[in-house]
């Protein structure tokens, strides 16, 4: 498979973005036999998948933290990736290894959610186990969607997500069967008295779409469809009313790019670089749109921006990039996101937290997106 060129195809990218049309998906492009085993599965009885979505509760003060982390690009011992042979010292590995675990106990979290590209470098099962080793041996569940990046150094995709669920404190359910890329997974929030209060959707946006013009892939139909009966089945379960959720992913949605030509869109935090979206656009946006209960898309991918915009509605949230000079970061210092939602309230806070402990961007939203003067 040809490998897209991340760093031209996002300068070709914005010389004509004013220009970008963005062209919607048939059904054609769809692998028949995916699609047709796609449909099998959702014959089945959702009920029998449910017993497997991990469930967490508020705290006894009502309130739920989320850290997401994003594009640590870990590189190990060697890296022979694009012919180029990277030598990382053990001050740089354990360095690596201290700024997560520092930001883990700064932050206490209640899960750790990993946006994808975790490893630049082979060999991935060291590299996975080792970056991915601070949640285990702070006892702090954490979930993975994959990257464009995770699958290159020399295991699959499937494989890279299999070994990621054999280590500790890993709460990823098995790929779901039918459905396009393998770390579609979905988690739920709680109150203590057991009413449902947000759920949150892993979806995998997968490595690149192969039809021309070569281009990073996106939230195929048939992810959308288990979206849509996941959303209905936690609807009938909340008595007929929407439970309000969030997605995680790792490519942004096309919205992203087009919310940023608009003038009716609220912005907060920096923007470095253009959002790195596929040309295609499947329509999930406008899916949750009809849906009524996401209110939030956080992605990772993009290494200079860190901000979070409010388009029709809904917001587009960037991670804060989480690695090393591996790869291009102009955004210094590296850093993590927080999210934290309140038992008795609607909404949720967020803000960055850098890996020089540095505390910015706090913003309840929405109430800190109301103006754009702020």
């Amino acid at each position: 498979m040809k490998k897209l060129n991340r760093r031209s195809f996002l300068k070709a990218s914005a010389r004509g973005i004013a220009g970008v049309t963005t062209w919607a998906v048939s059904a054609e492009h769809l692998d028949a036999a995916v699609r047709k085993e796609a449909k099998a599965e959702c014959s089945k009885d959702i009920s029998e998948l449910s017993r497997q979505i991990p469930d967490f509760k508020f705290n006894a003060s009502g309130k739920f933290k989320v850290m997401q982390i994003t594009d640590t690009h870990f590189v190990g011992v060697h890296d022979s990736h694009e012919g180029r042979l990277r030598v990382a010292t053990q001050e740089f590995a354990e360095s690596a290894l201290h700024n997560i675990t520092t930001m883990l106990e700064e932050e206490k979290p209640d899960l750790v959610i990993h946006t994808g590209d975790i490893i630049y470098s082979a060999p991935a099962k060291e590299n996975l186990e080792y970056i991915l080793s601070p949640m285990g041996k702070l006892n702090i569940p954490f979930a993975v969607t994959l990257g464009n990046h995770d699958e290159e150094f020399g295991m699959t995709r499937q494989e890279v997500f299999d070994f990621v669920r054999t280590l500790p404190s890993n709460i990823n359910m098995p790929s779901v069967p039918g459905i396009h890329n393998c770390s579609n997974n979905v988690i739920t929030l709680s109150t203590r008295d057991n009413k449902l209060k947000r759920v949150f959707y892993l979806l995998d946006s997968g490595r690149q779409f192969t039809n021309k013009p070569l281009c990073y892939d996106f939230i195929r139909h048939d992810q959308i469809e288990w979206y849509c009966r996941m959303s209905e089945y936690f609807k009938q379960k909340n008595g007929g009313e929407c439970v309000p959720g969030m997605m995680f992913m790792h490519i942004p949605v096309r919205e992203f790019n087009d919310g940023l030509r608009e003038t009716k869109r609220i912005l907060r935090g920096n923007l470095g670089e253009e959002p790195g979206s596929s040309l295609y656009n499947s329509g999930l946006f406008s899916t949750t749109v009809e849906r009524g209960d996401v209110d939030a898309f956080v992605f990772g991918h993009e290494h200079d921006n860190d901000c979070a915009m409010l388009y029709r509605d809904k917001f587009l949230i960037y991670g804060r990039f989480g690695g090393y000079n591996s790869v291009y970061n102009n955004l210094k210092p590296a850093g993590v996101r927080l999210f934290e939602f309140t038992e008795d309230g609607a909404g949720f806070k967020s803000w960055i937290r850098l890996y020089t402990n540095v505390k910015e961007q706090e913003y309840l939203y929405p109430e800190g997106f109301k103006s754009s003067l702020l």
